[in-house]
């Protein structure tokens, strides 16, 4: 496989933009100064309600294994109804989804296409809430 330096020096895969010490160092900084909401993500309540939703997908990635039917790890949870549009479900399990990266900036490019794909994007993501994916 092609590797490549990371910023930091570290070898990483060429696929990958830097790594994992890195993205988080990121993504923390990401966060803490330029996302929307922010006041949701630190706040106690998400970090049980995050953890509730990683469990319910047994830690894969529910968008990957319903598209592939192959389990990989995600990595973060989800709001199919985004905050910014309705703040009272920013705690609501049922409106959380446990994706990788990839699968999250996936279904952001369907949301970001057309409202109506937004609304068919969500309307899947909530049945297969409901539903379960085959998953547990």
């Amino acid at each position: 496989m092609l590797k490549k330096l990371c910023k930091c020096g570290k070898a990483i895969p060429i696929t990958d933009k830097m790594c994992k010490e890195c993205a988080s160092k990121y993504h923390k900084s990401y966060d803490k100064y330029k996302r929307e909401n922010h006041n949701v993500y630190t706040d106690s309540r998400w970090a049980k309600v995050k953890n509730v939703c990683r469990s319910r997908a047994c830690g894969i990635d529910l968008w990957h294994y319903y598209k592939t039917g192959k389990i990989i790890e995600g990595r973060l949870a989800h709001h199919i109804v985004e905050v910014s549009d309705d703040i009272s479900k920013a705690y609501d399990v049922d409106n959380l989804f446990w994706l990788t990266d990839k699968s999250h900036q996936e279904i952001h490019s369907l949301y970001n296409k057309n409202p109506e794909s937004k609304l068919k994007t969500q309307a899947l993501l909530l049945k297969l809430n409901k539903n379960g994916t085959g998953v547990g």
